[in-house]
């Protein structure tokens, strides 16, 4: 359990920027920037999962930067406000190029897909 609470203060802080932390759904959310930033990304989709549900952008924005274009749809097509999941995902690529978690490539592909996502919902 201590070391969980480790994990979790240690991916707060690195997801701080400019003095302000980047907020995530919850604790879980903290956990899964931890093992995105040490490239872990398996046990980063884990953590995302045990979010409440009807918050999972963080898992849709997980699956974007992997590539994982099907699974990103699978996920987004059950959250209701696309639009906001979007936008978030779009801040969080570029939080997460400025930390140099992920590279600028990665968060140009990312931006592109979630701005030709073919879901409908996501154009209006």
């Amino acid at each position: 359990m201590v070391a969980l609470q480790i994990k979790i203060i240690d991916a707060y802080e690195k997801a701080a920027v400019n003095g302000k932390h980047l907020k995530l759904n919850d604790a879980y959310g903290q956990l899964a920037t931890y093992y995105l930033s040490v490239d872990k990304i398996k046990e980063a989709e884990v953590a995302a999962r045990k979010q409440d549900p009807s918050k999972v952008v963080f898992l849709v924005f997980l699956y974007t930067i992997q590539g994982k274009c099907k699974e990103a749809e699978t996920v987004l097509a059950q959250i209701d406000d696309k639009k906001a999941a979007k936008t978030q995902c779009l801040k969080w690529a570029d939080v997460y190029c400025f930390q140099k978690i992920i590279s600028e490539n990665t968060r140009n592909k990312t931006n592109k897909w979630l701005e030709n996502v073919p879901l409908v919902s996501l154009k209006n």
